[in-house]
């Protein structure tokens, strides 16, 4: 019977394997997947990543994660100053990078996972610190807000 249990264990494990292949092929899954997307996994269209604003509160962030073409990511976050001012930002900082920690959402502060420096959302774009997460343009159109692909590439030497 151990011989039953054990072929019965290898048919699990292909069926398995196989409904993982196949939901790749079909666009992915993030369990499958050993580079899957820390956020919600947002690509570009026409040069650009595009986020409803109205998504985002005032005084509240979220995270995304930028898939390139060739299958390269970078964290960031938009998010929403009190007045309701939309920027963005990586999910990273100069000093800190290296340790590929990022930063978590606090209240209306975003706090280094690392080193533990805080920041409050309504100063983050005056960029001041020394773990300061790396501004990113943001344009808006009607209800979007656009964040341009090349800079979130350029982004990716942090990840």
């Amino acid at each position: 019977m151990s011989g039953q249990r054990r072929r019965g264990g290898g048919v699990a494990r292909a069926a398995a394997a196989a409904a993982c292949l196949a939901a790749l092929a079909l666009g992915g899954a993030p369990g499958c997947a050993p580079g899957r997307a820390k956020y919600p996994e947002v690509r570009a269209l026409d040069g650009s990543v595009s986020i409803v604003a109205d998504d985002v509160a005032a005084g509240s962030a979220r995270f995304f994660t930028f898939r390139d073409h060739s299958g390269r990511t970078a964290d960031f976050f938009v998010y929403r100053e009190s007045n309701g001012a939309a920027r963005a930002a990586l999910d990273a900082c100069r000093t800190c990078a290296r340790f590929r920690k990022g930063y978590r959402l606090d209240g209306d502060r975003v706090v280094c996972i690392y080193c533990g420096m805080r920041f409050e959302l309504d100063g983050l774009a005056r960029g001041i610190g020394s773990c300061v997460p790396i501004a990113l343009p943001v344009s808006r159109a009607g209800d979007r807000l656009h964040i341009a692909a090349e800079a979130l590439e350029e982004g990716m030497r942090y990840f």
